[in-house]
């Protein structure tokens, strides 16, 4: 699933250390203000995809 849906080969989602939450469009400055709250999310990934949907990891220190 991960390649159908063009994400990269060493994807934390397949390791079971990524999430994309969905919520209510109207909801995403609060989701982010969370995010930004979690400190392994913050020391982790964070990306926001051309969709506007969420991204949050635990692996290395990056955002997009």
């Amino acid at each position: 699933h991960n390649r159908n849906v063009g994400g990269v080969s060493n994807s934390q989602h397949l390791y079971g250390k990524a999430a994309d939450p969905i919520v209510n469009p109207a909801l995403r400055d609060t989701l982010d203000e969370a995010i930004n709250d979690v400190p392994a999310f913050v020391h982790g990934g964070r990306g926001r995809y051309p969709n506007g949907g969420r991204h949050v990891d635990i692996g290395p220190e990056r955002t997009w």
